[in-house]
């Protein structure tokens, strides 16, 4: 049969071997910490990056935007000009078409009181003749 060991030296020697593990663990616990906080700066470094990439971006697309908008200012009036001269003109050749028409109804209705005057005069003359 063992013998046993005192009581006071297996419980000195259990809390030894729970000092050795908790010793570990706390190296782990260390070591998961350091790999976190590593972990978290390159993310920061990363998000920075980022961020004065998208601000360089932004900026740029800024003054682009600014050369745009102007430049389709100026297409804008340049053709808001144009329609306008041609609304003009579109006005003048429907006032002068309005015009032709006014002067063509006209000889028609000249030509109109003509024919009927010819007609009557016809019917004057035949029952003149008797």
């Amino acid at each position: 049969m063992q013998m046993m060991a005192p009581p006071e030296d297996a419980a000195k020697e259990r809390s030894a071997r729970i000092d050795e593990r908790f010793d570990r663990t706390d190296e782990r616990i260390l070591d998961v910490d350091r790999r976190v906080k590593e972990l978290a700066e390159d993310t920061n470094r990363r998000f920075d990056e980022t961020n004065k990439r998208l601000t360089e971006t932004s900026v740029g697309l800024e003054g682009e935007s600014r050369e745009t908008s102007e430049s389709l200012r100026g297409e804008i009036r340049e053709t808001s000009e144009s329609l306008k001269g041609e609304i003009r003109e579109t006005k003048e050749a429907v006032k002068e078409l309005g015009q032709q028409m006014h002067s063509v109804q006209i000889t028609y209705m000249r030509g109109h009181f003509a024919l009927v005057a010819s007609v009557v005069g016809a019917i004057f003359a035949l029952l003149a003749k008797g």
